[in-house]
C-alpha cells in the first residue's frame, strides 16, 4: 500500500472515531495507528535516479509521522480499553502535515543511503519487538519503575546496533547503559528501570529509526 493511501486509511479512522461525550474528544484505538505510522515509515523508498545518486520518495512525511507518534504516546488512555482520547481536530490537522510531506522528496548520494542502511529490513524486525517489550513492560508496584526482560532488550540493541542507521547510535548506547546499571528482579531475568527514562529513549529511538532506515532500495 502507498504512503498516501495509508494517510488515507488513517484519516478516514480518525474521522470515523467514536465522540467521547462525558470525557470530550474522540477515542480511537493507539495501536492501530501505531500500526499505521510504522507502514507509513515503511512505504517510504529509495530510489536510484543513476549510479551515484537517489531520493528518498516521501521523506517529507517523517517529521509530521514523528509530531504524530509522540501525540498518540502522549494521549490521555481509555480505562479498560485499548483506546485513547484525542482531540479529533489537532490530530486531523497533523495527519494533514504528513499528507503535504508525502509529496516531498529528499535527495541523498549513494555514499549517503548506504551509509545510514546498513540492513533496513531486519532493522525493522528487531525495532518491532523492542516496541512489543517496551508496551508490555510490567509496572513495579508503589514506585515510578518498570520491568524488562534484560536479555531479550540485549538482544535488540545488539541487533539495531548492527543493523540500524547511524543516528540510532546515541538512543542505542543510552538504552545499553540503562540496562546495564539497572537493579535485577530477584529470582527473574528482569531489570527495573524507571518508567520515565525509558520512555525518553524510546521516543529517541523511533525519531532515529525514521530519520535514517529506508525500507527498499528501488531500482
Amino acid at each position: 500500500m502507498s504512503l498516501h493511501q495509508l494517510v488515507d486509511q488513517l484519516e478516514a479512522m480518525i474521522r470515523d472515531a467514536k465522540e467521547t461525550p462525558i470525557l470530550g474528544g474522540a477515542r480511537i484505538d493507539r495501536e492501530s495507528v501505531y500500526d499505521l505510522v510504522d507502514q507509513m515509515r515503511a512505504s517510504i523508498e529509495f530510489v536510484l535516479l543513476d549510479e551515484d545518486h537517489g531520493t528518498y520518495r516521501g521523506a517529507g512525511a517523517l517529521v509530521p509521522l514523528d509530531e504524530l507518534d509522540t501525540f498518540m504516546y502522549d494521549a490521555k488512555s481509555v480505562p479498560l480499553t485499548g483506546s485513547v482520547r484525542v482531540d479529533r481536530d489537532r490530530l486531523l490537522a497533523i495527519v494533514g502535515r504528513v499528507r503535504q510531506g508525502a509529496a516531498q522528496d529528499r535527495y541523498v548520494t549513494r555514499e549517503e543511503f548506504e551509509r545510514t542502511a546498513v540492513d533496513p529490513r531486519r532493522a525493522r524486525t528487531a525495532f518491532d519487538r523492542l516496541d512489543t517489550l517496551v508496551r508490555k513492560a510490567r509496572p513495579v508496584p508503589l514506585t515510578t519503575q518498570v520491568r524488562l526482560d534484560k536479555g531479550a532488550v540485549a538482544k535488540v540493541v545488539e541487533e539495531l546496533r548492527g543493523w540500524g542507521p547511524v543516528a540510532l547510535l546515541p538512543a542505542i548506547d543510552a538504552l545499553d547503559d540503562l540496562l546495564h546499571n539497572a537493579h535485577p528482579v530477584p529470582l527473574t531475568n528482569e531489570v527495573r528501570v524507571e518508567r520515565a527514562t525509558l520512555s525518553e529513549i524510546y521516543q529517541q529511538m523511533r525519531a532515529g529509526f525514521s530519520q535514517g532506515t529506508p525500507p527498499a532500495l528501488t531500482n
